[in-house]
């Protein structure tokens, strides 16, 4: 979620979903917006983003691999295959006929969905599929060990039964977490390497509206909530900091510094003591 007064992002995992003006982040969880990047992009990498790098990284694709991307045009897989084109491989992407063409532009080899998507994925990959990115779920994964994909290098973050079954993976937003993977994704994006589809922005107040429009499954990107915000005078000076805490150990340490790196002005506070 992002707003016109905030300074930074938020790579915050809560353990309970929510919606609000206002959260508290802990520890290394903010990183600076890139300039340039609009708060509606700016806001929507974190679960979508960090999902689609951790489902990436899970079947490690290279130049050499064909790579199948289910629902390649919703909220995740836009960023999939992208991510999979950045590292060489060929990209396949099942998704409506009306997203064929944002498909092409970025690369991709679009597929329509449907029955006998199997005969037109084999038709499209020359008959030899070694990955298999599933963000759809809906038999997916089944249809991954139709092709031949091997089960260690399928991932779905849509269908939990299937995977226990083959053996095959279940990487997801947890996977990738982290503000440094949180920055590598705004920085692609504030640099045109990444686009980050917006399919509409919602105020706060028509959260329920937003939900109605998700529930069809026939967005083509991600749906933002933008709440309405004033904040005390010092949040909005001529040269905006980001407030850090500084997490313990060797992890916490490691995203604070590729924060550092691009943060305009950084304040790096004690952690408070617990209990």
């Amino acid at each position: 979620m992002s707003t016109d007064h905030s300074r930074a992002l938020t790579s915050s995992v809560f353990p309970v979903a929510a919606h609000a003006q206002f959260v508290v982040v802990d520890d290394v969880n903010l990183v600076s917006r890139p300039a340039g990047l609009a708060w509606e992009v700016a806001g929507a990498p974190y679960v979508a983003g960090t999902t689609a790098y951790a489902t990436v990284f899970a079947v490690d694709p290279g130049p050499d691999d064909t790579v199948v991307v289910s629902g390649a045009a919703g909220g995740v897989g836009p960023l999939a295959v992208q991510l999979a084109r950045r590292r060489g491989a060929t990209v396949i992407g099942p998704a409506s006929e009306r997203n064929h063409d944002w498909l092409k532009d970025r690369g991709v080899l679009p597929v329509e969905y449907g029955p006998g998507v199997a005969e037109r994925i084999r038709q499209a990959s020359g008959g030899r599929v070694d990955a298999f990115i599933d963000t759809f779920g809906d038999g997916y994964v089944a249809l991954a060990v139709e092709l031949g994909v091997r089960p260690e290098r399928i991932n779905t973050i849509r269908d939990w039964q299937a995977p226990a079954e083959v053996g095959a993976r279940t990487y997801g937003e947890g996977a990738a977490a982290c503000a440094v993977v949180l920055g590598e994704l705004a920085r692609l994006a504030a640099s045109g390497q990444l686009e980050v589809p917006i399919a509409r922005t919602y105020p706060l107040e028509q959260v329920r509206d937003a939900f109605r429009e998700l529930e069809q499954q026939h967005t083509h990107g991600k749906i933002v909530l933008r709440p309405q915000l004033q904040l005390p005078e010092r949040a909005s000076s001529r040269h905006p900091r980001t407030s850090m805490r500084a997490g313990s150990g060797w992890s916490g340490w490691r995203c604070l510094r590729a924060v550092l790196h691009n943060a305009q002005s950084v304040t790096v506070l004690p952690r408070r003591p617990r209990g």
